[in-house]
């Protein structure tokens, strides 16, 4: 599934950018990029969001999107630079409100 795609591009765009590598982050949000190109296009995409948020989504959100993840990574990989690789220790679970 396309929607498959898209994630595990993010993934492997958090993994490049937590390992210091900006240049593979930035191919990995390029392809990000033109996935989200397809879902603007898709009318199943733009119902849903329309249900969800009251307004389809336009190119200039696609883009800002992406800027704002290229910002993250870029900070990451400069931090990754300075400090080196974090040591995250064990995944978090996430928590389910009860």
């Amino acid at each position: 599934m396309v929607t498959n795609k898209a994630l595990t591009e993010l993934e492997s765009w958090a993994h490049a950018a937590h390992q210091g590598n900006g240049d593979l982050a930035k191919q990995h949000l390029v392809t990000f990029n033109h996935l989200g190109e397809g879902f603007l296009a898709s009318n199943e995409f733009q119902q849903r969001c329309q249900e969800l948020y009251g307004r389809k989504l336009e190119p200039d959100d696609l883009e800002r999107i992406c800027q704002i993840l290229d910002a993250i990574a870029n900070i990451e990989v400069g931090q990754v630079q300075t400090y080196g690789p974090a040591d995250d220790g064990p995944a978090l679970e996430p928590q389910v409100a009860s």
